[in-house]
């Protein structure tokens, strides 16, 4: 079996540990292959989905597990169409990552889920828009973000003050002339009883991991998730919650990543869903053994296209 892992970088957690624990699993008969997408070359010729890595062509490969962030994404997700268009199994398909790449799309994606709630949400482009908007959800404080998943960008902000947004709005904007992804900007309602506390959900396949809790802080305004939190409650899921994971998880054919969603006195809100998530925080901080999982699962996987 042969498997191919897109990345940036040769040496990550994620890259050492799976290398090490899939050697160890299966001791003979695999092949893992880390490629940095950027340096793919895409070719097609009479028909043919072709991959070549410094000049180099990659094939008879079985699986594909994508490990992107960043700057890499765009191209990165068009890498992965093309190894599908060859047959091969992608962990995450190229239309889950593309979507998800984008915030403002993944909340148009929730919206056609009957029986998911998302704070009330406003995009725009322009930032004279911006009283607008915060007048359509009803006022401050709101939350803005960028649409792009990028890391260039300062993540979200809570907003009190007008001008302090305009602010924060010139430097994500300056960033995008720099890196030219095409942030537009997301006015949300603030869920005001949320105390910051969301659920993390972790799928594999059709099977819900583990459930955890994140209480976000909030410093200079900037909403995070904690830095490095020595402590993690992993919580049981109620059937409720699990009914609505469930939902997400197929309408968008998530094979693999996290659901996330904000508790209130109003409900559950969902707010994100990450196809590539952290696997270093969730083995380190929340204790989980995600690669040994992923490894059977495409153990699993292989076995089903052998059938």
């Amino acid at each position: 079996m042969k498997i191919v892992i897109l990345s940036r970088k040769t040496k990550t957690y994620f890259n050492d540990k799976f290398i090490e624990e899939t050697n160890r699993c299966f001791k003979s008969d695999i092949e893992i292959e880390i490629l940095d997408p950027v340096n793919c070359q895409l070719c097609i010729e009479n028909g043919n989905y072709l991959v070549f890595y410094k000049n180099r062509h990659i094939n008879n490969v079985d699986i594909l597990i994508p490990q992107l962030s960043g700057s890499a994404l765009d191209y990165g997700v068009k890498v992965i169409k093309h190894f599908e268009k060859s047959g091969i199994k992608v962990i995450n398909s190229s239309d889950v990552i593309d979507r998800c790449k984008n915030k403002f799309e993944v909340l148009q994606q929730l919206q056609d889920i009957k029986g998911i709630s998302i704070p009330k949400s406003i995009l725009i482009k322009n930032p004279k828009e911006l009283k607008s908007a915060v007048n359509l959800v009803g006022g401050l404080p709101v939350v803005i973000k960028m649409t792009s998943v990028d890391n260039k960008s300062l993540g979200s902000l809570l907003v009190n003050n007008i001008s302090y947004a305009e602010s924060f709005l010139d430097i994500n904007l300056m960033l995008d002339n720099f890196t030219q992804i095409g942030q537009s900007i997301i006015v949300q309602e603030y869920i005001k009883d949320t105390s910051g506390r969301s659920t993390n959900h972790v799928l594999l396949g059709k099977d819900i991991l583990a459930s955890y809790t994140n209480t976000r802080t909030i410093v200079n305004n900037m909403i995070s998730n904690p830095v490095n939190p020595e402590t993690s409650d992993i919580i049981e899921l109620s059937d409720q919650n699990r009914n609505l994971i469930l939902k997400v998880r197929e309408q968008f054919q998530l094979e693999f990543g996290i659901i996330s969603l904000l508790e209130s006195s109003l409900g559950q809100f969902i707010f994100k869903v990450n196809p590539l998530p952290d696997i270093e925080e969730l083995e380190k901080i929340h204790k989980l053994g995600i690669v040994s999982k992923l490894i059977d699962h495409i153990a699993y996987a292989k076995k089903q296209m052998q059938d």
